[in-house]
């Protein structure tokens, strides 16, 4: 029926329908990618609970989801790491795409975050295309409206920030200044091994971490031959290492543009070091070799 609703749209053209109706309709298809890896049990939530309040608009707390992950066995490790932080801080991780459900790291991490610290994570949502790319992409060329809808749906319900809103900087503020952590994957795309991280990400974890004085921790996510899931949380990275890699950043003879850019991408790298530290070593891709330094 979602998919007949989709093909009709298009062919009736996007401009006749709702941004926010698209984006219900986009959401009621990505449950039929979505629920193929989950358990009979998180199957049925996902049909009969989840879906429908996205659809509906109604608030959905992602580390109460964690409960579509029922039947998997989740270890984690270094939680005590989190423990040793008192108020709020920055989490990092990967963007892996392998596992019963798309963003299943997004629940766990939400959980085990919720359960310490008392406080749901406020994750940056970004506007990255892949999330909802099948099956409707040979359905009509203008699929951006259809995923941008879809995103700003579900940002809203979970209270994510979306970054197509713009105003991230402030958004991220407020919520640090309320004594919430910020989550976010600066691969900016879904991956098995590490990715490069996005200069931009890490221009935003360096202000931030320095303006607030808070650290950052990694955690990394990944799925076991056996399907286990694993989250391990990382030592927290303090704000005045951030600073040290700032101070030694060499822009001589950049533009004011390009500084911000070179700026973004050292610490972006670091970061990502560190949380390739957090991952087996076949899965940390582009950072494997940092990810062996003492640094």
């Amino acid at each position: 029926m979602a998919k007949e609703l989709i093909a009709r749209a298009f062919s009736a053209g996007l401009e006749n329908i709702g941004s926010e109706r698209m984006g219900r309709i986009a959401i009621s298809l990505a449950q039929l990618r979505y629920a193929r890896g989950l358990k009979q049990e998180g199957q049925e939530r996902l049909r009969t609970n989840t879906i429908p309040r996205f659809i509906k608009g109604n608030h959905v707390i992602l580390s109460e989801e964690v409960a579509l992950l029922d039947g998997f066995s989740i270890e984690v490790e270094g939680s005590e790491n989190v423990k040793t932080v008192t108020g709020p801080f920055m989490l990092v991780g990967n963007h892996y795409k392998v596992g019963p459900l798309e963003f299943w790291h997004v629940l766990a991490t939400s959980a085990v975050v919720k359960q310490i610290t008392n406080h749901e994570v406020r994750w940056i949502m970004g506007e990255g295309k892949e999330i909802f790319h099948q099956p409707w992409e040979t359905f009509h060329p203008q699929v951006s409206f259809v995923t941008d809808s879809a995103h700003k749906q579900i940002a809203r319900s979970t209270d994510s920030i979306y970054e197509g809103d713009g105003e991230v900087v402030d958004k991220v503020a407020t919520t640090i200044i309320n004594g919430k952590a910020i989550a976010l994957c600066p691969e900016r795309q879904q991956s098995i091994t590490l990715e490069q991280g996005d200069a931009e990400m890490g221009l935003l974890l360096s202000v931030m971490a320095r303006r607030f004085q808070i650290p950052i921790i990694c955690v990394g996510a990944w799925q076991d031959t056996d399907k286990t899931l694993h989250l391990q949380f990382g030592k927290p990275t303090a704000y005045q290492k951030i600073q040290a890699i700032v101070n030694n950043v060499n822009t001589n003879g950049f533009d004011r543009e390009k500084r911000r850019e070179e700026h973004g991408r050292q610490v972006v790298d670091f970061i990502m070091a560190q949380l390739a530290k957090c991952l087996p070593v076949h899965l940390r891709g582009n950072y494997l070799l940092s990810s062996l330094s003492n640094a």
